[in-house]
């Protein structure tokens, strides 16, 4: 009997059950293979397009960090500046990017931000009906091919530190942009900058107003009082970066604060479009752009135009760099004009500073314009002298004046020994004859500085410093304001004592920054002793020979009317302790 093979029915639920199993592992297989691999290339494009993260190359020097580059929308805190942001360095094409894009390199931990500058075409110079126009501002347009990075602000004293390991500035304070700095320094700046990866230059004079307008036609870029000039500086340098003072791209005080070197040797403008300028082949000063915490408003505008000697250091003039392109240089040129034949003034303020590092040591020098003073004193001042005769000097050059007399800590760094018989590093150099002083101007040249003794009328010029009174300040002396015999006083009843000779700069200075030019010790000037002109003259030099050389400004030991702004006195050419002298640099 054969056995019966019974079948089984398969239960329904549990085939569908395992159907939709299947189709569930099928439906997950494809997730992860098809649909992660499209999701994950979307969000790397997402990532890279994520608020404009542009940026140069990465360095493969470790000392230069590419910390960020963020979108010009971004907001303004931490002091009115933009936040530096830490973001993956991303490597695009510079025409990704947006006017204002904000870049940031770090040297010796110190931050460095630049802003985004868009290839562009733009119009140059002022226009003819512009309040404070320059003859030097004539319009021409200008096409740039590439865009730069500029630094958002000037460079600040605590970045110059970080890279060059010193501070030049006269108005210290980290935050404050560096000045006292020639064109010259500004290169050793650019070039120690390589070392660390970041390779700097300054921007071209094209570059910078470019910068400047940020897209404006209009004299400023930013509202009027946002920047720093006369009426509003108390005198001074202000921090970089303040809230409110940047313009449409996020550039910082491109008028006003300091003055800024750029490449370019001055030259006259063209009288035709140009494509990325860059100033002339060569000339004899460097052009210098936006005007400074000592200028009025009208020589801050975008268009004003300023130029100096490249080895010239002055507390209002400072820099921004670019990050160096490879830029086809082209040269300004004028069918009109011959090379070199153009004159052109220096606007340099009465009082502003030069510093000048001879052996190791500062000297200081306060710029004296070119103008014209009456010499001499009035019949009714009192205790006049008959070698007093007034009469106009006309002095058709500027020169600078160093801004106290030669101290012992210069004489010193010079010559190597102090024949003073009051010995102090801060006192002035005495005891020195006018041969002494030639020595002295000598051993400076050998230095690569050519001084002189002022002339007669130079140091009197200088120590009126504008004024027509008695003494620089006013009329009254009784040794509170310079170093005389007090118990002698002159235009008050007031006494003070004879305080000897003293530091330098113990009392206040001149309008043009001089100190010590009534009292302490007498000054040798340039001059042989004689009897003053009856007429008008022009950068008169004194006789041709004589017994006596001039010596001014009276000394510690003298009663104040001896210390007045036109004594006249005269010495042999011997030493004495009563005796010093300042130097000048003429132009």
């Amino acid at each position: 009997m054969k056995k019966r093979i019974v079948k089984k029915k398969t239960n329904p639920v549990f085939l569908i059950s395992v159907i939709m199993l299947a189709l569930f592992i099928l439906c997950t297989f494809a997730y992860f293979v098809i649909f992660r691999k499209t999701d994950s290339s979307n969000s790397q494009n997402a990532a890279q397009h994520h608020q404009n993260e542009y940026s140069l190359p990465e360095d493969d020097n470790n000392s230069v960090d590419v910390s960020a580059v963020e979108n010009n929308d971004a907001g303004t805190e931490n002091n009115g500046m933009a936040p530096a942001s830490r973001t993956e360095n991303k490597n695009t094409s510079p025409s990704d990017n947006n006017a204002g894009d904000r870049l940031v390199k770090v040297i010796n931990g110190v931050e460095f931000a630049f802003r985004w500058c868009p290839a562009g075409t733009f119009t140059m110079g002022s226009h003819e009906l512009e309040t404070g126009r320059s003859y030097r501002e004539n319009q021409f347009q200008v096409t740039l091919t590439k865009g730069f990075w500029i630094m958002e602000t000037e460079i600040s004293q605590k970045q110059w530190e970080a890279v060059m390991g010193n501070n030049p500035s006269h108005f210290k304070d980290e935050n404050n942009p560096v000045e006292n700095v020639s064109w010259n320094d500004c290169q050793d700046f650019c070039k120690k900058c390589s070392q660390y990866g970041l390779n700097l230059q300054l921007p071209t004079e094209a570059q910078w107003e470019y910068a400047c307008r940020a897209g404006e036609d209009e004299a400023y870029s930013v509202k009027e009082h946002n920047v720093w000039f006369i009426n509003n500086s108390s005198q001074k340098t202000h921090p970089v970066g303040k809230k409110d003072h940047d313009n449409a791209w996020g550039i910082f005080d491109m008028h006003g604060n300091v003055l800024e070197w750029c490449e370019d040797w001055y030259g006259a403008y063209p009288n035709k479009s140009v494509t990325n300028p860059a100033g002339p082949s060569s000339g004899s000063t460097r052009i210098n752009r936006g005007g400074c915490w000592d200028d009025s408003l009208m020589h801050v505008r975008s268009a004003s135009r300023f130029d100096a000697d490249p080895n010239d250091r002055f507390d209002t003039l400072g820099f921004r760099c670019v990050i160096a392109q490879d830029n086809t240089k082209k040269t300004y040129s004028n069918a009109n004009q011959s090379a070199n034949t153009e004159k052109h003034e220096k606007n340099i303020k009465p009082g502003t500073a030069l510093t000048k590092d001879i052996n190791g040591v500062e000297f200081t020098f306060r710029w004296c314009p070119p103008g014209s003073f009456i010499m001499g004193s009035p019949l009714t001042e009192k205790d006049r002298k008959d070698d007093e005769k007034q009469h106009k000097v006309i002095l058709t050059k500027g020169f600078w004046i160093m801004e106290t007399e030669v101290t012992q800590n210069q004489w010193k760094a010079i010559m190597g020994y102090n024949p003073s018989y009051e010995k102090f590093d801060t006192n002035p150099v005495e005891n020195i004859s006018w041969y002494d002083c030639e020595d002295f101007i000598k051993k400076c040249s050998s230095f690569g500085v050519n001084l002189k003794l002022p002339t007669e009328a130079q140091w009197e010029y200088a120590c009126r410093a504008g004024s027509n009174t008695v003494f620089s300040w006013g009329d009254s002396l009784y040794g509170d304001k310079a170093a005389c015999d007090g118990s002698r006083p002159y235009g008050t009843s007031l006494r003070g004592k004879s305080r000897g000779v003293i530091p330098v700069k113990s009392f206040e200075p001149n309008a043009w920054g001089l100190y010590d030019m009534h009292g302490n010790v007498d000054e040798r000037c340039s001059d042989w002793k004689a009897d003053y002109p009856s007429g008008c003259v022009s950068d008169p030099l004194g006789p041709s020979y004589g017994n006596s050389r001039v010596t001014r400004g009276g000394n510690w030991g003298l009663g104040a009317g001896d210390c007045r702004a036109a004594i006249r006195d005269q010495q042999t050419q011997s030493g004495s302790p009563y005796i010093g002298f300042r130097c000048i640099i003429e132009e």
